[in-house]
């Protein structure tokens, strides 16, 4: 019997580029054969577009473009009573229950149709565009295309969600910009624009998988 005793000391660092070393895939179980690199892109890309439609055709996340740009179309009240009706708040993650008895609550709560909204919608983008830039080396002959698709989720991720964000701050929402309804209006538009683009690397991704089956 061994008695193994440590002390730990907390430490805070700051980590700039966390995303380029957290860049890795971990494959779990017996290894039966190591596929082709050009056929996990290919692969991906089918994925990406089975992803993002329903029927292989119609825009998956149509609706949700809508329900978003309704929070930033009504005024916070009536984003309030619709909060009230239907129990959910658009965002990462899913507020309790007790919350939607509570005008007050509801009334905070409603940052994280900004925040964590923004931040989880940018981030798959972000990634998507880093995937397609790298399939071109994969499949050259599509490199036109491929690069159109990064270039669509590139400005979702980089230009209009960092845009829509920056209309009401960050760490923490000015709650009284949020309220503001020139800036929800404008808001909304940068939501239209981010479907546009989604709408546009749909199409673009239709156009691959015919050329790649």
């Amino acid at each position: 019997m061994f008695s193994i005793s440590a002390q730990i000391r907390s430490r805070k660092f700051l980590k700039k580029n966390w995303y380029e070393e957290a860049a890795y895939v971990a494959f779990v179980g017996k290894r039966v054969n190591t596929p082709e690199l050009k056929e996990l892109y290919r692969q991906g890309i089918i994925t990406a577009y089975n992803t993002l439609t329903d029927d292989g055709v119609t825009m998956k996340n149509s609706q949700f473009y809508e329900d978003w740009k309704r929070y930033f179309i009504q005024t916070e009240d009536e984003c309030i009573e619709e909060a009230k009706c239907t129990h959910y708040i658009i965002g990462y993650g899913t507020p309790p229950e007790s919350l939607f008895s509570d005008d007050d609550k509801i009334r905070t709560e409603l940052i994280r149709t900004v925040d964590p909204a923004w931040c989880a919608y940018s981030e798959r983008r972000y990634y998507a565009e880093k995937f397609m830039k790298q399939a071109m080396k994969y499949y050259p002959e599509q490199a036109g295309v491929l690069d159109e698709i990064a270039c669509c989720f590139g400005r979702t991720s980089s230009e209009h969600m960092e845009n829509f964000i920056n209309k009401v701050g960050r760490e923490p929402i000015d709650r009284d910009k949020l309220r503001n309804l020139v800036i929800r209006a404008e808001m909304a538009e940068i939501i239209d624009k981010c479907k546009i683009e989604e709408e546009n690397a749909v199409e673009l991704l239709g156009r691959i998988i015919n050329a790649i089956q």
